[in-house]
């Protein structure tokens, strides 16, 4: 059910009763169009007769641009409000910058305004009002920043409101796809009114948006004060004179070197080093890439924290896992630094990121109340749906407040699991309850994107995404009848069945364990029965909408994105085009030499490493560099041996030496996931090995691997260079075991790095056994059956 305010009752009822008001065609605005809109707040409106700005496809009004130098964001929203009502009536109304010519559309502070009660710097951060008169509307907004690089734009979204309420736009997707809708009707009549409204959220932060200009109209911005300058700084790890006197600032290794790409936050250094930064950039000296107006970030490199200096072991939590094992030494740094900065420069701030393996806050942690957080929903957040990851994320919001009160900032994926699953999925409803529940806690969010043809895929989800974040009592439901109604003309009913079981289907269902796999989507999310119908709706809603050549197009557009979740299921129930292999039992395991020259190879099958062309057909193909991988068992492990065509294999990349090191991945390494009991439900040991032999464990809910159970060696030779791998079966699930139809579930991967930043003609190539689907290397969906063989 639609929430409906005074105000809006008012304008439905003087459409209801008056036609000369609004449009004959259309009705102008409807109750439909408000329906689909968050509710406002509206005050005493004037007495007056009805604002008429169009009427019969000619007007006399002026949209009147107060703003001096108005910001690019309002001037482009003023010139589409312009557009708007010119494609919507047909009359086209002059912009008139710095004096009003009545009858208008008044936009801004202004004397005028100001006298009948609107003044901008009143009315709550990024909120407006909208103010009709005899001769005028009135629309103004609050456009104070709160702090440097902190836009506020109150009358540009009072605007887009406008445009939206009276006009009757939406921007559901890029306008250059025509996804802009727009009612036709030969005139524009507004009742007397006075409304208002402002964000829950000042966090509303859609990336990339450069490549989505839509969101600029659902109001995407980011105006809290405490704004964050992800992973820095990071300039130290390339600057010579720090790496050469500035060891100690830098993360030890366990054989006490000291390893550049992350810092030793527990070293006095460091945070004498941010200091002295800090106190040259508010003297303004010399900037620090890591301070934005009065807000001081602390958001260490794009890999967990594993120092090994003596300080910071003993802070060091081995119970806190993947998440939480160096919240404490984070935690700890944050807090001298306060003290610091405190002492030095008051009313200063400092934002912390909790991301990888800070991401949950130390039980019982305490911060100073200049300390802001902004946590990382690692999970994904359309997994909410699953009640079990939905409260893992919300515990370190809840728990980071508790450490000061402070609200937080999030930082939300929407590539995950996006990038794992090509399934038609949706969520709007779950945003919802997730906001719903979280106004009272949290400043917004900035949504990390960046996975190819998102919106096609969730413009429905992106839309309320961004409206929910305004309001989150957005009416989700609504907003999806009137899009439908839109978009599709005489396929409307039928897509509305496509959607809702794109809703229901992701979020009314429930996994073994909480656990995203595509076993779990495609037999209880989107099962057979689910996708067949899918089909058949499709395929109706196609033949409805022929006769309408833009609902055609736009169906089009919508309809793209549902093969590959096609695909996807017959691949991941039907078997269709997995490539699987096989491991062959020995009596003993070859030697570990990385050469693969003993006898025990001789008997084992290769199979061949592909490559998903990402910027081509978007399927799996063969690879530059090929690779070719065995197995053999025995009683107690397995033995992967590895191939690897190299043109120079003495370029290869293989900088990491020690164990668990964060960037493993970016050395010439392979990859190993296995699944011993076969189920492919999201549990697996994640193993990476460079040509050093430097080991990565990721134990994902499978085993107890440590590094140092894993055996790795290289060879280099001709044009190529090989590697073997053992695994004992006793670091793996209690019941692993090698022997006859016994089956796995695995994934392997080869990262060619090599020259590639060096020579063009040799790019990186990231291989896998099988590469049909794109996204991380630990996307279940391209997981495929290792078979034991005798």
């Amino acid at each position: 059910m639609a929430r409906w305010s005074p105000l809006l009752g008012l304008v439905v009822l003087a459409t209801c009763l008056s036609t000369s008001l609004v449009g004959a065609d259309i009705g102008g605005v409807s109750s439909l169009e408000i329906a689909d809109l968050s509710p406002v707040k509206s005050k005493t409106a004037p007495k007056h007769a009805p604002f008429t700005v169009v009427e019969k496809g000619a007007s006399t009004v002026s949209i009147c641009l107060m703003k001096p130098n108005p910001s690019g964001k309002l001037q482009q929203i003023v010139n589409e409000l312009q557009l708007c009502i010119e494609q919507s009536t047909g009359a086209k109304l002059p912009i008139i910058e710095g004096k009003i010519v009545e009858p208008a559309i008044v936009i801004g502070d202004c004397e005028p305004a100001a006298k009948l009660g609107l003044v901008g710097k009143s009315m709550p951060s990024e909120g407006y009002e909208i103010l009709s008169s005899e001769n005028s509307i009135y629309i103004v907004g609050n456009d104070e920043s709160a702090g440097e690089g902190t836009p506020c734009d109150g009358t540009a979204w009072g605007v887009t409101d406008f445009n939206e309420r009276f006009v009757g736009t939406r921007w559901y997707w890029a306008l250059a796809q025509d996804g802009r809708s727009i009612r036709k009707q030969a005139s524009i009549s507004i009742p007397p009114m006075w409304y208002s409204d402002a964000p829950a959220f000042h966090n509303r932060n859609y990336w990339p948006e450069n490549f989505h200009p839509q969101v600029l109209f659902l109001r995407n911005t980011m105006s809290w004060p405490q704004q964050l300058r992800v992973h820095h700084p990071d300039e130290w790890t390339r600057d010579a004179d720090f790496i050469k006197n500035r060891p100690e600032i830098f993360q030890m290794n366990p054989d006490g070197s000291r390893d550049h790409s992350m810092y030793c936050y527990s070293n006095p250094k460091t945070l004498a080093t941010f200091m002295e930064q800090i106190d040259a950039h508010y003297a303004g000296t010399k900037a620090a890439s890591f301070v934005v107006g009065d807000t001081i970030t602390v958001s260490p490199r794009d890999i967990g924290i594993g120092c090994r200096c003596p300080d910071c072991v003993k802070l060091y939590d081995e119970k806190g896992g993947n998440l939480g094992s160096a919240s404490p030494i984070l935690v700890n740094f944050v807090t001298r630094l306060s003290a610091e900065v405190e002492k030095k420069h008051k009313n200063k701030s400092i934002l912390m990121l909790a991301y990888m393996n800070y991401t949950r806050a130390p039980k019982g942690a305490k911060l100073p109340k200049n300390v802001f957080v902004e946590v990382c929903g690692m999970n994904g957040i359309a997994n909410y749906k699953e009640p079990a990851i939905f409260a893992e994320d919300q515990a370190p919001i809840d728990d980071w407040i508790s450490a000061n009160g402070n609200k937080v900032q999030e930082w939300q994926y929407s590539c995950w699991p996006a990038d794992r699953v090509q399934a038609p999925y949706q969520y709007p409803h779950v945003l919802q309850e997730f906001y719903r529940h979280n106004r009272d806690k949290s400043v917004g969010c900035f949504i990390n994107s960046g996975v190819e043809n998102e919106w096609e895929r969730f413009h429905v989800t992106f839309y309320a995404w961004l409206k929910l974040l305004w309001n989150p009592e957005f009416p989700v439901d609504a907003a999806i009848d009137e899009y439908c109604k839109r978009m599709y003309g005489p396929a409307a009913a039928t897509v509305r069945q496509i959607v809702q079981i794109q809703c229901d289907g992701w979020e009314k269902s429930r996994w073994p364990n909480g656990r995203l796999t595509p076993k779990a989507v495609y037999e209880l999310s989107f099962p057979k029965a689910s996708l067949d119908k899918l089909r058949e709706l499709l395929a109706k809603a196609k033949t409805e909408a022929a006769p309408d050549a833009l609902a055609s197009k736009r169906l089009a557009f919508f309809s793209s994105i549902f093969q590959a979740g096609f695909d996807e299921y017959a691949t991941v129930i039907e078997g269709t085009g997995v490539l699987p292999m096989s491991g062959f039992k020995v009596a003993k395991s070859p030697v570990i030499d990385g050469k693969l020259d003993d006898e025990q190879w001789k008997i084992a099958e290769p199979v061949f490493l592909k490559k998903y062309d990402e910027y081509g057909t978007k399927k799996q193909i063969e690879v530059s560099y090929p690779t070719e991988v065995k197995a053999v068992y025995t009683l107690d492990g397995i033995t992967f041996g590895f191939k690897m065509t190299e043109p120079s294999p003495e370029t290869i990349k293989r900088k990491i030496t020690t164990n668990n090191h964060g960037l493993t991945y970016w050395d010439d390494c392979i990859e190993l996931f296995l699944d011993s009991t076969g189920k492919n439900e999201g549990q697996f040991v994640q193993m990476l090995s460079n040509a050093n032999g430097a080991i990565q464990v990721i134990n994902a809910g499978h085993g107890t691997a440590k590094p140092e159970d894993i055996i790795s060696k290289s060879a280099l030779g001709d044009k190529m260079w090989s590697m073997e791998i053992y695994v004992p079966y006793k670091v793996l699930a209690p019941a692993a075991r090698g022997g006859t139809g016994t089956k796995w579930t695995i994934q392997i991967t080869r990262n060619r790095m090599s020259d590639s930043d060096t020579n063009k003609d040799r790019p990186r190539e990231n291989q896998k056994l099988n590469a049909r689907f794109g996204g991380f290397n630990a996307n279940p969906a391209d997981f495929t059956t290792l078979n034991f063989r005798e």
